[in-house]
């Protein structure tokens, strides 16, 4: 077994022994994801469903939407892996627009060196209108370097033992906004007791509160760099005697060390801290940082890598630092499946194939295939079939095919592999029933609703990407409209509905009652706005909810004078004039809603 060097760090201003940190601190937090998978493996945190609140600013919906992907830490640092339920729309847009800028300038030389993944790509260095460059291309290929005579802003000098000395200009940087853009990562993982404790951290993280003068350490490891990326948060234990940070956060990346040590809630004065111990040797380069104020900025520095290599590329006579490799186009097929009760097909491309071997691989991606399917040939009459089924990487049309071509193939039959330019077959295997690895959702009915959606009104909704929920009930609701022109549901929740305060009143004074509410407002749907023209909703059966809260909102007001009433009701109808059959007559109800 090999042996494992530790390095305590010390705080400058720390007077008299070091005690160990481990006694004195608690885990809170561990964020951890990989900077090399083809495939990031996504994990998301914090509570989804109905009335989702934002863990930033407390809002709920509707007040708020979550309808874009947040990141829980920053995907300038190429996290593809991990991800927020507590992030709303507009929180998450501040950040990225006020804090991540900064976090990705702040790394930026550890972003190229390191080929960590951008939003195109990998991250690349390269001043405005500038002629050299570092970075860019794929993660998995060598480091592109461009030198030009006319722009020192990269410099490459040669060394001996195939290694070179690698300066670049990185741009500034607020350092206290890029460790803003980390605590908000921190908040937004934190369960809810670790918010009860530690509230001000929220605070500092959206900049409403702040160390007059921050301070935070920078450490450089030499000799290789982190294959993933760990964000580390450790709290004080409760019953600690020692004076230290009440929370420390560390985040090692590429090949630095990230470590804050939060100030006291009260006063907001930083004091020394005990440091989290280091797995490794003594850093090659090790920086205690305070800034002059909270907002200070970093200027642009000049920052040097000695890289070893094993082999070089020169710039071909074209201009070029690297010729592209020829970009190998999948070959399209045709999957065909033919059983007793019919056949069904899909057009595909191969993307993996292996008919020479024994035992006869190919691996099937993309066109109306929404998912990877991959066939082992065993012999003429034995194969075993694999399949991820993802509904949401297609249109739903494709995503039902996918899934009746997937559901037929559970059974007996014959499975063919076509070239769709020849018409010939590339395989041909007869199957016998149950030789398939997939368990299906039940989701058919919710992609036939979705299709007919977007072909009648032209809308492109998607299956959303899990682990979101699916709007079963709002999609196949329209999707009836569209068909006959009405829908009636028997509603799990109360309805909110605004009507005259003399109309409020008459449901006080009686027994449940029948009402009609108008409305020509667009439905929200998968984030999209659907036009749905006028519609009326007819409520069975309605009574208030909590008739004290009705009459005490009766009180001097108006009998024409709008008011919200929480109505609970047996059935509820709905009509779309759009689509209602000219002879289909109206429903009976007697009162009257002016809307909803």
């Amino acid at each position: 077994m090999s042996e494992i060097t530790i390095f305590q760090p010390v705080h400058p201003g720390w007077a008299g022994e070091v005690s160990n940190f481990d006694d004195s601190y608690e885990r809170a937090v561990t964020l951890e994801y990989g900077l090399r998978e083809d495939r990031p493996r996504r994990r998301t945190h914090g509570k989804a469903g109905p009335s989702r609140r934002c863990a930033v600013c407390g809002e709920t919906e509707p007040n708020v939407s979550f309808k874009k992907e947040a990141h829980l830490i920053a995907a300038c640092l190429g996290n593809r892996s991990l991800f927020s339920f507590e992030d709303c729309d507009g929180c998450n847009a501040t950040s990225g627009r006020e804090l991540e800028d900064d976090l990705g300038k702040m790394f930026m030389a550890q972003r190229v060196i390191g080929r960590v993944r951008s939003r195109d790509k990998t991250a690349k260095l390269k001043r405005p209108a500038g002629l050299s460059s570092i970075g860019g291309g794929p993660f998995d290929a060598a480091l592109p370097v461009v030198l030009h005579s006319d722009d020192d802003s990269v410099r490459l000098i040669d060394k001996s033992d195939k290694s070179v000395a690698l300066s670049m200009r990185v741009p500034g940087f607020r350092p206290m906004r890029a460790i803003r853009s980390l605590l908000r990562s921190t908040w937004l993982a934190f369960d809810a007791p670790a918010r009860q404790r530690h509230p001000w951290l929220r605070e500092i993280a959206i900049g409403a509160i702040g160390a007059t003068k921050p301070e935070y350490f920078e450490f450089f490891l030499g000799g290789g760099a982190f294959e993933g990326v760990l964000l580390e948060v450790w709290e004080r234990r409760q019953h600690n005697t020692v004076v230290t940070s009440p929370l420390v956060m560390r985040l090692a990346f590429v090949n630095t060390i990230l470590v804050w040590c939060a100030p006291e809630p009260e006063g907001l004065m930083h004091t020394p801290s005990l440091l989290p111990p280091i797995a490794s040797t003594r850093p090659s380069g090790a920086t205690y940082i305070q800034l002059l104020e909270a907002d200070a900025r970093e200027g642009s520095r000049t920052m040097t890598y000695t890289l070893s290599y094993t082999s070089r590329t020169r710039a071909p006579a074209d201009g070029t630092l690297a010729k592209m490799p020829r970009k190998v186009t999948n070959p399209p097929a045709v999957i065909e499946f033919e059983w007793s009760g019919g056949r069904a097909s899909l057009s595909t491309s191969i993307v993996k194939w292996n008919i020479d071997s024994q035992r006869p691989y190919f691996e099937l991606r993309g066109g109306a295939l929404t998912g990877r399917l991959a066939v082992q040939l065993r012999s003429e009459k034995r194969a075993t079939f694999r399949f991820e089924y993802d509904p949401n990487l297609g249109t739903p049309a494709d995503a039902l095919a996918t899934h009746q071509f997937l559901s037929a193939l559970g059974g007996a039959g014959v499975f063919r592999l076509i070239n769709p330019q020849t018409g010939n077959p590339l395989a041909k295997i007869r199957k016998d029933p149950g030789a398939r690895d997939v368990q299906l959702p039940n989701i058919c009915g919710f992609l036939a609703d979705l299709d007919c959606i977007n072909r009648s009104l032209n809308a492109n909704l998607k299956v959303p990407a899990p682990p979101s929920e699916l709007p079963v009930r709002e999609v196949a609701l329209i999707a009836a409209g569209l068909r006959t022109g009405r829908a009636a549901v028997t509603p799990d929740s109360p309805f909110v509905v605004v009507m005259p305060a003399r109309v409020a009143r008459e449901l006080l004074s009686g027994k449940p009652r029948d009402l009609r509410a108008s409305s020509d407002f667009p439905w929200d749907v998968l984030g999209a706005k659907l036009d749905v023209g006028p519609s009326r909703i007819y409520l069975a059966a309605a009574e208030p909810r909590d008739p004290l809260a009705v009459e005490r909102d009766l009180r001097d007001r108006a009998d024409d004078d709008p008011i919200g009433v929480e109505l609970e009701c047996s059935r509820v109808v709905h009509e779309f004039e759009r689509w209602l059959p000219s002879n289909a007559g109206s429903s009976r109800f007697e009162s009257v809603v002016s809307e909803t």
